[in-house]
């Protein structure tokens, strides 16, 4: 009763004394051409404050989906230097914010017959074509995002031409966040437009780049980029850049050739895989590599292969490559399997997990990235493989322990998604599976690790041997004399 007296006071009251409903005295066919009235001003205003055209091109600049950043927030968000509207305005960011109005006058500063206004003029024309890269829709208004691309684009130029010039020690709030600063511009939602970049360079040199040549914007980065010594330069024209992690995944992961070593199956034809209806479909993830210590009856699927330990008792053996392509450059003949020397460290995780992280996202078909990781997750299951690929040369780890070394590989390849089909290493998967499945090189390997594995335990074996030996003579002679005789 209470209730019901409580909703009657809060209407007004009609003719008859009772509450007056809302629509009185309108037929129903008003009432529903009103709701879909208003309905449909609310889709058409929704519609109309899209940022882009059903014509435009795919975005550019993603998001990681937040199950997956939620999980390791540190190897996704910036550190020290917000780029882009994604992070702007965070608190623990704010420091350099003021930094990148000293940044813009420094740049600016280098040539001063550029006026200000020329840059703002730039930005602004960029604006809109800049906000439809986003895959989210960008709160900031047009001056605020305009503002926004000007500071960003001119820090990031700033900043490597004086890494370049060896400038940086005169920014002492940087000479102990240098790394971290430097990581922070390869993140995957760290990013602004290549194009806002290489425009305000082109309008402060003051001149046009060449797109298909040596571009001296794509010069600068490239050599001021972190891990140098695994890059080679890029195969691709400035103005196909997407953003700074874009070309770095271009100088890191090399286009496909009809001689690499590392391409596609060759038994595949018209896009169809050589494995069955029912595999093509699989999901190469990192639960499907990892295979239980004792060899299981059941075949394994192609795309998954042992661990490197167990590859190991199983007769594979591990070579260190030297001088290879790149760092893809994995090959297995006649048992053994050559790797390049890697190097595993925090900062390494950074900029493995964003690449790893814009290849998901790319609308083209997933490469060599992914099935690389999904390679290296599928050898590296626990603390015991790193141990092994360290005692061949093929790791360094720079972790505190070979435990974080195992979680690298596979916690990065938690959301590899990728069809068989795509496995950009499947030969070399089915030749592995091959190989490790014969019974007799298995016996084999593990007479070695048993009974060879220590020169002690080998001259054992020695002796025993030569003890066999002797015995068997012994017996002979004196099986032939009680003949003889």
């Amino acid at each position: 009763m209470k209730l019901e007296s409580k909703y009657q006071m809060s209407l007004p009251l009609g003719e008859n004394g009772g509450p007056e409903l809302p629509f009185s005295g309108a037929s129903q066919t008003e009432i529903t051409e009103e709701v879909e009235d208003n309905l449909m001003m609310l889709v058409n205003k929704r519609l109309n404050s899209m940022p882009w055209e059903t014509h435009d091109p795919p975005f550019t600049i993603s998001r990681v989906p937040a199950q997956f950043r939620e999980k390791n927030k540190m190897l996704y968000e910036p550190l020290m230097v917000s780029i882009g509207p994604h992070y702007r305005g965070k608190e623990s960011l704010r420091v350099l914010e003021e930094h990148k109005w000293r940044f813009l006058q420094s740049f600016i500063g280098r040539r001063k017959e550029v006026p200000v206004a020329a840059y703002v003029k730039k930005m602004r024309a960029l604006e809109p074509l800049a906000r439809r890269c986003y895959n989210e829709s960008v709160s900031l208004g047009t001056e605020e995002f305009s503002l926004m691309l000007l500071l960003d684009g001119c820090f990031i130029l700033q900043y490597f031409l004086r890494l370049e010039k060896l400038e940086m020690s005169q920014v002492p709030e940087f000479n102990w966040t240098f790394e971290s600063l430097q990581f922070d511009l390869f993140l995957l939602e760290n990013q602004i437009p290549f194009f806002v970049i290489h425009d305000l360079y082109t309008l402060w040199a003051g001149a046009s780049l060449d797109h298909e040549n040596m571009c001296p914007l794509c010069d600068l980065i490239y050599k001021c980029q972190p891990f140098h010594d695994k890059l080679s330069w890029p195969k691709i024209s400035c103005n196909k850049i997407k953003h700074l992690l874009h070309f770095y995944y271009e100088c890191i992961v090399p286009k496909k050739t009809g001689n690499s070593n590392h391409k596609m199956n060759s038994n595949s034809k018209h896009g169809q895989s050589v494995v069955s209806r029912k595999q093509r479909g699989l999901l190469l993830r990192s639960q499907f590599s990892r295979q239980p210590t004792k060899a299981s009856s059941q075949k394994p699927p192609i795309g998954v292969i042992p661990c490197a330990t167990n590859l190991h008792e199983s007769g594979v053996s591990f070579k260190r490559k030297i001088n290879p392509s790149d760092m893809f450059d994995i090959t297995f003949q006649n048992g053994v399997m050559e790797m390049p020397r890697m190097v595993l460290n925090p900062y390494l995780r950074i900029i493995f997990t964003n690449l790893h992280a814009y290849e998901q996202t790319m609308s083209m078909t997933k490469g060599m990235f992914t099935s690389f990781t999904n390679l290296m997750d599928s050898l590296i299951n626990t603390e015991k493989d790193v141990v092994l690929l360290e005692h061949y040369g093929i790791i360094d780890n720079m972790f505190q322990n070979e435990e974080e070394a195992a979680t690298f590989f596979n916690e990065l390849n938690d959301f590899g998604f990728m069809s068989v089909d795509e496995h950009q290493f499947l030969d070399l998967f089915r030749e592995v599976q091959k190989y490790s499945e014969s019974t007799w090189r298995r016996h084999i390997a593990r007479f070695r690790h048993d009974y060879l594995s220590t020169p002690w335990s080998s001259m054992s074996v020695f002796a025993g041997v030569v003890l066999l030996f002797l015995s068997v003579v012994q017996t002979i002679f004196t099986v032939y004399s009680a003949f003889h005789h």
